[in-house]
């Protein structure tokens, strides 16, 4: 019982519910994000950040972070505007990044 008690202390099971209702009800669709969350992005940029092997929008692993980031989790948005994404030279700005996870953005 106790190793139950330690996993529901340490693991955020809320977020991974959202990152995985999020990426089966939206984000499995790639054309889907393509139209919808990443149209302000060229092609290239778009396929950078949804098939990123850290924070893309192809996995339910992936989704946990977008979604700690809309929940306001400590180091979460840090980490999306700080990454390099598909190892290419691509960063997001304050302003595109706000423009996916904050009021009114795709993710919100």
């Amino acid at each position: 019982m106790s190793q139950i008690g330690n996993k529901l202390r340490n693991q955020d099971f809320l977020t991974f519910y959202y990152a995985n209702q999020m990426y089966a009800a939206y984000f499995s669709d790639y054309i889907w994000v393509q139209q919808n969350v990443l149209l302000n992005f060229t092609e290239e940029e778009r396929d950078a950040i949804y098939f990123d092997k850290y924070y893309g929008f192809d996995s339910i692993r992936n989704m946990t972070m977008w979604v700690k980031a809309v929940r306001g989790a400590w180091g979460a948005e840090d980490a999306l505007r700080l990454h390099y994404w598909s190892g290419t030279s691509l960063r997001f700005t304050d302003e595109q990044l706000e423009n996916l996870i904050w009021s009114g953005g795709a993710l919100a």
